[in-house]
């Protein structure tokens, strides 16, 4: 494969140029060539165009080989220049290769110029590939702001980066004139030359601590990595005077609040929110179950074992109150040591600095926690007291309506007994004093089954299979099921347990798939499906049918009442989804329905 040359050519002569050529050519070089003659020729040539190689004729009419590389040093192009001369003295020779040409031929001698070109392009690409690391180095070193020094052996620098200049104050030719010991504090000389015998025996060093004395005189905590090679020390140095300077002030913060909150049942913390360090007092500690000397970390730490229930609130908190809106003061679950979430009451107070950034934090922390769980306990039990008392309240309505209906119509019949002589009536008065006294008996059981589910307190739970009891309720529906010719698909993984009463689960299946049977679609064969999904506070039982459906528009508010009817069937009596609700209800859930007429109905029962 030929190898591609770009050559710009200083030759009057075009017998020459085509030797030179040539040559070329047979060494494997496929020769892309402008020759020139004059110096504007070749100035306009080194303007124009990119070059491989420039070489030159010593004795050219009005131009010549010295005039064509000083063309070409002005350029600042960094291209091989190569002399070929017929005749030139050894002086000449040796005084253009001192004024940078990298070689020179005699005309006579062509047959080594490709060995020449080639050993001359090789190390102009070594040279530029060399410039352009030297370039990214410089470049690394000017915009690093950590410093970094390259030392010798010797005790002294041997370059610096600009940092160096922003951080110390010295400029770079005074830190290399000066023995490196001399920037170093007084009290840290020990321990640097520790350090320096270790790089000479070629140990790495990371993050060793010492100061340096500023050129203005004050003092520098610096960082030092270091690494031995050769004859030299490479090392990258961090300014940590400020987190020096900042863990010195927490430390003596630190002593001042041990001394204030020993007698303390808080626990006190104190937070730099820049640096995220914080302190935690004994105190704290205790409650929160850490050991007197483990590493806690910053609140970042803290927002870990915050409950996932409060942390939103807890850090919209926390961020209004470092933008200056307002106190902080919540009341948030933490996880202890033990695993265990406790309440605690967190305050804090934030100081900022001129420009209004947080700089520092600190607070208390106190525990709530069987204040707190107590309270709850309070609400659910004021709540439920409360629930019962409004379905009671609702409940003596039913009894007071209900009742005061059967006692009216015996009333009326009584009556009726005592004026009427005829003794055939009164044997039909007695018969319908019969049917309104079992009507009474039927309706004060009810009413006692209503009163039992709404007033219980201590309802068993007990983990059950629900495909199992859904199973168990087709069974005893079975006669239902087959005279309907219904199909039945009990989807239910036969994998999910519920914790739920057996009694209320077995009445409140019963009360639904009956119910789709009974009001199956007359034109159409019963379909029902019943499902059970996951939901993230427990299931969703699902019950669903093709059945005739409910106007919901006008039944909608009255469907889960007390003797509320709604297709003139004469065996509903209009208990079943009230007690089904109440059931459910009792149980800590819900129930959703969506039916639209001759469609069908769906329940969705959650279970908590």
């Amino acid at each position: 494969m030929k190898i591609p040359l770009r050559l710009l050519l200083a030759e009057d002569s075009e017998t020459d140029a085509a030797l030179l050529i040539r040559e070329l050519e047979k060494a494997g070089y496929e020769v892309s060539c402008q020759q020139v003659d004059t110096a504007g020729e070749m100035e306009e040539a080194l303007r124009n165009d990119e070059w491989d190689l420039v070489i030159s004729d010593y004795h050219i009419p009005g131009f010549g080989g010295r005039e064509a590389l000083r063309l070409l040093q002005q350029s600042g192009l960094a291209i091989p220049f190569i002399l070929i001369s017929g005749t030139i003295g050894e002086e000449n020779a040796v005084e253009i290769m001192k004024a940078g040409a990298q070689d020179y031929l005699m005309k006579g001698n062509l047959a080594k110029l490709p060995a020449v070109v080639s050993r001359e392009l090789a190390e102009a690409q070594n040279r530029r590939e060399r410039k352009e690391l030297q370039d990214e180095l410089n470049t690394l070193l000017s915009i690093s702001i950590d410093m970094i020094f390259i030392s010798g052996m010797d005790g002294y620098f041997k370059r610096v980066n600009p940092a160096v200049e922003k951080i110390l104050g010295y400029t770079s030719a005074e830190m290399l004139s000066r023995n490196y010991f001399e920037f170093v504090h007084p009290e840290d000389m020990a321990s640097t030359l520790e350090i320096i015998n270790k790089l000479r025996e070629g140990y790495i060093i990371q993050s060793f601590v010492n100061r340096f004395v500023c050129k203005n005189g004050s003092i520098k905590w610096l960082e030092w990595n270091t690494r031995p090679l050769g004859d030299k020390y490479y090392s990258i140095v961090r300014d940590i005077s400020e987190r020096v300077l900042a863990q010195e002030e927490i430390r003596k913060a630190n002593e001042r609040f041990d001394l204030a909150v020993q007698g303390s049942s808080d626990g006190i913390w104190d937070w730099f929110p820049a640096e995220d360090l914080a302190y935690f007092s004994p105190r704290f500690r205790e409650l929160m179950g850490y050991p007197a000397t483990e590493y806690i970390g910053g609140m970042d730490a803290l927002s870990q074992v915050t409950h996932p229930d409060d942390l939103e609130r807890t850090v919209a908190a926390l961020t209004a109150h470092l933008e200056g809106q307002g106190p902080f003061e919540v009341e948030y679950r933490l996880k202890t040591v033990a695993g265990e979430y406790r309440w605690f009451l967190v305050r804090g107070q934030a100081i900022w600095d001129e420009a209004g950034r947080p700089v520092r934090m600190a607070g208390s922390l106190t525990d709530i926690h069987k204040g707190k769980v107590a309270q709850e306990e309070l609400t659910r039990a004021f709540n439920l007291v409360n629930e019962q008392n409004k379905r009671l309240l609702n409940f003596s309505y039913i009894v007071s309506h209900n009742l005061r209906s059967h006692t009216s119509n015996i009333s009326a019949i009584l009556r009726y007994i005592e004026e009427t002589d005829s003794m055939a009536e009164k044997i039909e008065m007695f018969e319908k004093l019969k049917s309104v006294s079992q009507y009474l008996d039927e309706t004060l059981y009810s009413l006692n089954e209503v009163v039992s589910i709404q007033t219980r307190m201590d309802i068993s739970r007990e983990m059950l299979c629900l495909h199992a009891h859904v199973e168990k309720a087709l069974t005893l529906l079975c006669g239902m099921i087959h005279s309907r010719g219904a199909v039945i698909e009990n989807r239910v993984d036969p994998e999910i347990m519920i914790e739920y009463n057996l009694s209320y689960l077995d009445s409140i299946l019963l009360n639904f798939i009956s119910n789709a049977l009974r009001y199956s679609h007359p034109e159409r064969r019963c379909h029902v499906v019943i499902d059970c999904l996951p939901e993230k506070t427990g299931w969703r039982l699902l019950i669903q049918d093709n059945g005739i459906g409910i106007d919901l528009d006008k039944h909608g508010p009255k469907l889960f009442g007390m003797y509320k009817t709604f297709h003139g069937n004469p065996d509903a009596k209009g208990l079943g989804l009230f007690i089904t609700k109440n059931q459910v209800e009792a149980m800590g859930g819900c129930i959703e329905v969506n039916s639209r007429p001759n469609e069908g109905t769906t329940f969705n029962v959650y279970m908590p």
